[in-house]
């Protein structure tokens, strides 16, 4: 796109100089805000999880170390695959749920227009 040297902005009869309104600063953050809540909570709970799955692998030598027999073995690398599955469950159930979550607070409101708090609860009760 060609800018004039004079004002560096684009010629008036480019499609990209058309009425783009602008955007407050304020009205912007009011709009990502949402957005920024389920990315910090998604990290909060990925942290959780890395940490559920790093004390998994720390702790797996020690009770390969411990089989005496294959059974054992087999036992231990089952705990290990059931483990993992749960935390990864957790995981997707956490950041799925706040996400959700955060979406019908957004939708349903009560009569004094604040957010409702009981279905995140009932959701955390239930879990």
């Amino acid at each position: 796109m060609k800018q004039s040297r004079q004002t560096g902005k684009a010629p008036a009869g480019h499609s990209m100089a058309a009425g783009v309104p602008a955007l407050e600063p304020e009205a912007f953050a009011e709009a990502v805000q949402p957005f920024v809540e389920i990315g910090m909570k998604a990290q909060s709970e990925f942290l959780k999880l890395y940490g559920r799955r790093a004390r998994a692998w720390f702790d797996w030598p020690g009770k390969f170390c411990a089989c005496k027999t294959m059974q054992d073995l087999t036992a231990a690398q089952g705990g290990y695959l059931t483990t993992m599955q749960h935390d990864y469950a957790v995981y997707l159930d956490g950041v799925l749920r706040d996400a959700m979550l955060e979406q019908d607070e957004l939708d349903e409101e009560d009569e004094d227009g604040s957010p409702e708090r009981e279905t995140e609860t009932l959701h955390r009760e239930a879990a």
